[in-house]
């Protein structure tokens, strides 16, 4: 045997190809090919955008996506993609994943609904210009979309851990689904935080900037109440008092301190025991604001709990 520097063939390549091909067909893989579905923006016989992939088994490959400088921040972008991906998911693509560098264009896929799987930092030898792997599910089962919600959520509270130096709580359905064994299908994010940075003006300021470059969208002032995506995520107090809104200690009378800290993957947060989401839920009943606004839907969140705490296997 010797082992050299020299490149090797075509037709040798496509031996190597080949024995991969092999390989998967032994393991079981079915060989599908690949197809590439793109949509074109003219105007004046003038390409002004483009967004293309291909094709793999349940994945698509978003390999382009540009949008003429002078066409920019109107919207084409978006339907571009928007029109790619339901174009996908009528031929069973279940998952899309594309890869960006630059400062600005990880927003734009945050604003689209993608997370990203993985970073190579500085990938250009320019601070802050990563090389960024983006996915997103086309197709979500209500267990797909409770781990979505769960990894939001932990994603979000590592950047307040950092950026407030604060602690958020989880609440609602997805916090107590971590507590059950039963399926709630939460459908949105509840995060309590403290009221200097709920209601302080300036602070607040502050957490609206944040949360935009995240790429979330103010949709409700009043409810504090964001928008990524399908993804919902609303913001609460955890203290304080006086306000048309009252805070978690304020309506339930829940001691902050005595809501147990967790970490997960280097995220800080809070969560309620059972106990407590029992006596929260109860308050919310007797509460007109929040009693208007669940409209009963809390009634069977309150039997889940009950009859987890009458097995005696509740989390403390």
């Amino acid at each position: 045997m010797i082992i050299t520097d020299r490149e090797i063939t075509k037709e040798e390549l496509k031996e190597i190809y080949d024995d991969f091909t092999r390989m998967e067909i032994a393991d079981g893989v079915p060989q599908a090919e690949q197809v590439r579905y793109s949509y074109t923006a003219e105007e004046n016989d003038m390409v002004v955008g483009f967004a293309s992939g291909l094709t793999n088994h349940k994945w698509f490959f978003l390999s382009d996506m540009w949008v003429h400088e002078d066409y920019r921040r109107q919207g084409l972008g978006t339907k571009l993609l928007k029109m790619l991906e339901d174009k996908i998911k009528t031929i069973g693509i279940e998952h899309i994943h594309t890869w960006t560098h630059g400062f600005t264009n990880p927003y734009f896929y945050k604003n689209q609904g993608y997370r990203i799987f993985t970073v190579f930092e500085d990938f250009f030898e320019i601070k802050g210009y990563h090389h960024t792997g983006f996915r997103k599910d086309l197709v979500v089962n209500e267990n797909t979309r409770t781990t979505l919600l769960i990894e939001t959520f932990y994603d979000l509270a590592r950047k307040l851990n950092r950026k407030f130096s604060i602690i958020p709580m989880l609440f609602g359905s997805l916090g107590l689904q971590m507590l059950v064994d039963d399926e709630l299908n939460p459908d949105d994010i509840d995060v309590c935080i403290p009221q200097h940075l709920y209601r302080t003006s300036e602070r607040w300021d502050d957490l609206l900037m944040f949360m935009q470059s995240e790429g979330y969208e103010l949709t409700d002032l009043h409810e504090r109440c964001f928008r990524k995506g399908d993804i919902e995520l609303e913001f609460a107090a955890i203290d304080g008092e006086g306000c048309e809104i009252p805070s978690m200690e304020e309506f339930a009378e829940i001691d902050i301190r005595e809501c147990p800290i967790f970490e997960v993957d280097g995220a800080f947060y809070r969560n309620l025991t059972l106990e407590q989401y029992l006596t929260a839920y109860l308050s919310s009943q007797d509460d007109e604001y929040r009693k208007e606004k669940t409209n009963d839907k809390d009634n069977p969140k309150i039997e889940v709990i009950r009859k987890k705490l009458s097995g005696g296997l509740h989390n403390v």
